[in-house]
């Protein structure tokens, strides 16, 4: 099970040092930082660490959408993705689809 959260500011560390291009893209970095500061981005949690983080943007049409979905490496194919897909899904009714 992974918990979902908000992120809070001081997780954005936390998530740059999991997402490699964030640790050499700063362009990256400042996306996470905003994402952050607006309230869009959520974490997955596994006991004490961030294991993964999703971003909901309204820039396109104003309809919502994840326009990011990151897992640590570690934590991949385990649920974390999906529990974040849901989370934000059902919180903010957005239509759960994937191109396959």
């Amino acid at each position: 099970m992974f918990p979902i959260r908000p992120a809070l500011e001081s997780d954005a560390e936390s998530i740059v040092s999991f997402d490699h291009i964030a640790q050499s893209d700063s362009r990256r970095k400042a996306f996470i930082r905003r994402a952050i500061a607006a309230g869009n981005c959520f974490v997955a949690t596994y006991g004490e660490h961030i294991v993964g983080y999703g971003v909901l943007e309204y820039s396109f049409y104003d309809n919502g959408f994840v326009s990011m979905l990151y897992v640590h490496l570690e934590y991949r194919r385990r649920g974390a993705g999906t529990a974040l897909s849901l989370r934000i899904g059902a919180e903010h009714s957005l239509p759960l689809s994937s191109s396959q």
